[in-house]
């Protein structure tokens, strides 16, 4: 059974809006390692993933940090 959840954000979210470090790699990029190594495809999580890295190139914007 799975049960209801308050409203929450990622961890990625929340640790890019501190300005900390974001665990892009472990958490977007192996699974499409490992996908690839099954011959499989993940379009939608490799473009997920260009943004995330566009993303943390760039600081939040003070108004996005809490």
């Amino acid at each position: 059974r799975t049960y209801a959840m308050n409203d929450y954000l990622p961890s990625t979210v929340l640790d890019y809006r501190a300005g900390l470090p974001l665990e892009i790699e472990p958490i977007w990029g192996r699974p499409q390692v490992l996908a690839r190594r099954a011959g499989l495809s993940m379009p939608h999580l490799a473009r997920l993933h260009s943004e995330l890295l566009a993303a943390a190139a760039t600081p939040p914007a003070p108004a996005a940090r809490p």
